[in-house]
């Protein structure tokens, strides 16, 4: 009888895998909404969204790479990249102008624009839900009971 080796994902708890594949996910939406802002040009976009969109892609970075390397930080990561990204997509395009971070959407824009946006907020949702779900879940496995509970010694 043979035996076939463990998935890769066997031992790790269920909340890693569901932090990959909402990386995975969000990483998706960030190319999806990229991907429009180049198929527009460039040349209409703010400098403030642009530079907005830099660094809302180096903390996605950081926090895919987190997750990827199962950093104990991770679910942390993931929190506070999903929410803060999706709230700043939702800010730089649904209201009318603003500011110079502001790059509203129009009754001229396109649906392959409102898909992508829509994708790319969708997505860092998901990754930002998952990950307090993960932060949930880790702080019950350390209630203060387990932590102060006397270690049993023998006499």
């Amino acid at each position: 009888m043979t035996t076939s080796p463990p998935a890769p994902d066997a031992g790790r708890p269920p909340s890693g895998r569901a932090l990959r594949w909402s990386g995975l996910g969000f990483v998706a939406g960030f190319l999806v909404h990229g991907y429009d802002h180049l198929r527009l040009g460039m040349s209409h976009t703010p400098v403030g969204v642009s530079l907005a969109g830099v660094l809302a892609t180096v903390i996605g970075v950081v926090a895919v790479v987190a997750v990827f390397a199962d950093h104990p930080r991770a679910p942390l990561a993931a929190a506070v990249a999903g929410l803060a990204t999706a709230a700043g997509f939702a800010a730089v395009h649904f209201p009318p102008s603003w500011g110079p971070f502001s790059e509203p959407y129009r009754g001229d824009t396109d649906a392959a624009s409102w898909f992508a946006v829509s994708f790319a907020i969708a997505t860092c949702l998901v990754f930002g839900v998952v990950g307090l779900v993960a932060l949930r879940r880790g702080r019950r496995r350390r209630t203060p009971a387990a932590v102060s509970a006397p270690a049993a010694t023998s006499p």
